[in-house]
């Protein structure tokens, strides 16, 4: 699914789907159909404005030619099944050698390889709010750092207030920080390597504004 998606779309199709695509998420624009993200909700999750660019639209039409591509996509794919798992593989050891070094790290204070989180936090986006509280925040507060559900909301929520001040929020911020918060589980945030990898806008632009050093 992973492969084809890209392939077929000839890699126009949503980045954040390349390690995260499920049932659950599978979805397709359609024509027509609405982008929830660009929907605009009150303080209680209600929607109260949905503006033009919110409505899915063809960018270009199929000029009715069906190419063939049988051999090209098998070779693709057997190119891209080995590069997923020499992915995989290099992303196993590192859990492994990262996860044995976590109960170290905390008591000793010390949090390497996540300066940039510390940073992020004094620093406003635009963009990728949603991808920092999930990705980011939340596993940092809770699983690093361990505070408590509740200093954790405040931290993200005061993030959240200042980044609506630049750019105005498209999600209830509130319910968005519970969810991550009641689905946080183990996980820790997404290592310097991974953003890299994949969410490559994000990374870019935090390297850019000396977020990433």
């Amino acid at each position: 699914m992973q492969f084809e998606e890209q392939l077929l779309t000839d890699g126009q199709g949503d980045q954040s789907h390349w390690s995260t695509v499920s049932f659950n998420n599978c979805m397709l624009r359609i024509p027509g159909s609405l982008n929830s993200k660009c929907f605009r909700f009150d303080k209680n999750g209600k929607v109260i404005h949905i503006p033009p660019k919110a409505e899915v639209k063809i960018v270009k039409c199929w000029d009715g030619n069906t190419a063939i591509i049988k051999d090209v996509m098998l070779m693709d794919y057997y190119f891209w099944l080995q590069f997923t798992i020499v992915k995989q593989n290099e992303q196993r050891s590192r859990y492994h050698h990262i996860y044995g070094q976590r109960k170290c790290l905390r008591n000793n204070n010390i949090y390497h390889g996540y300066d940039y989180v510390e940073k992020l936090i004094n620093k406003p986006l635009d963009d990728f709010r949603e991808f920092c509280i999930w990705r980011v925040f939340v596993p940092y507060f809770i699983n690093v750092k361990g505070l408590s559900r509740s200093e954790t909301f405040d931290k993200v929520k005061s993030w959240l207030d200042r980044c609506n001040s630049i750019v105005r929020l498209k999600f209830n911020a509130r319910y968005k920080i519970d969810y991550e918060l009641s689905r946080v589980g183990d996980y820790w945030p997404i290592s310097l390597w991974d953003l890299e990898l994949q969410n490559t806008p994000l990374y870019t632009r935090l390297k850019n504004e000396g977020v990433i050093s």
